[in-house]
């Protein structure tokens, strides 16, 4: 008897822990933050130079595309153009060690929500190949030191080490 009362109080505070964590991860908001991959390094060994895009941050929130200086009321629409009709979305950000987490922060949020522009076009696209008003879903990729030193074998260069032009 006291076995089976034993068990019983055991199932009924297993089903109520169950009942009460499943309810708890329902009612709690999801998870949010910045996706963000280290890049292993700053190598290429293709002449396609042009389609890298180097976002850096200065101190005082200064933004730099590739090697042109960028006002930041500028980003959003710079990198729509640009990523707009590329299948492959992946930016490379740097920052100087001076600057702010929170401003990088900042920056690397407007790049997350940068969203495809609303069709013009009385064309009518599938539902699939939309995106439209949605993020454009950029990928991040933070460039650190390490990256940058990497070695790059023979007949590739080191682009990280190089002022890249900002071919739109």
């Amino acid at each position: 008897m006291k076995r089976t009362l034993h068990v019983a109080i055991l199932v009924v505070a297993l089903v109520l822990a169950i009942v009460l964590f499943g309810l708890g991860s329902l009612t709690s908001p999801p998870a949010t933050g910045l996706a963000v991959q280290a890049a292993t390094n700053t190598c290429s060994c293709f002449p396609s130079s042009f389609r890298i895009i180097l976002l850096h941050l200065s101190l005082g929130k200064v933004v730099t595309l590739n090697s042109e200086p960028l006002p930041s009321e500028r980003l959003v629409g710079v990198l729509a153009a640009i990523y707009g009709t590329r299948a492959e979305k992946v930016l490379y950000f740097s920052a100087d060690n001076d600057v702010a987490f929170q401003d990088a922060a900042e920056v690397l949020d407007v790049v997350r929500n940068v969203k495809y522009p609303p069709n013009d076009h009385d064309v009518p696209i599938p539902a699939e190949l939309r995106g439209l008003g949605s993020n454009m879903d950029i990928h991040i990729r933070l460039i650190t030191p390490g990256a940058i030193a990497t070695h790059c074998m023979q007949g590739c260069y080191n682009w990280g080490t190089e002022d890249i032009p900002l071919e739109r």
